[in-house]
């Protein structure tokens, strides 16, 4: 019996590890984007600060699990998140919408009307504008 939970833990642990690593070869994919390239593609959708601009660029990356570099104002939600194989995307993409909800929600009083945009850069400006940036 111990040598079938140990299969189950080493097949779960081998499980993580070859997922990680393929999507990092689908995130290595991306083209790199440069911090400043970045602001200054930024500045034309928000009057934000740089700052505020790259902290919200470094939590969308935490959120949809690819490295910040990766992320590009124009890129769309659905590819960027499409490093993800089956219901990894959906999970993602419903965090993202989740998350908006909530931000839209303490902002206005109301997040029934907060639709996930279609690019970063959008979705960026629209989170730094609800939070009054």
């Amino acid at each position: 019996m111990a040598w079938i939970f140990i299969a189950v833990v080493v097949g779960g642990i081998l499980s993580v590890v070859v997922s990680r690593t393929i999507n990092g070869r689908r995130a290595a994919k991306l083209p790199d984007v440069a911090e400043e390239r970045f602001i200054a593609l930024m500045s034309q959708r928000s009057p934000a600060s740089p700052e505020a601009i790259l902290r919200e660029r470094a939590y969308l990356a935490k959120a949809i699990g690819i490295p910040v570099q990766k992320l590009h104002p124009e890129s769309r939600l659905q590819d960027i998140v499409g490093v993800y194989p089956g219901f990894q995307k959906q999970i993602a993409m419903n965090d993202l919408r989740d998350d908006l909800f909530g931000l839209a929600k303490d902002t206005t009083g109301r997040g029934d009307r907060a639709e996930l945009p279609q690019t970063v850069g959008e979705l960026i400006a629209l989170r730094l504008s609800l939070r009054g940036h």
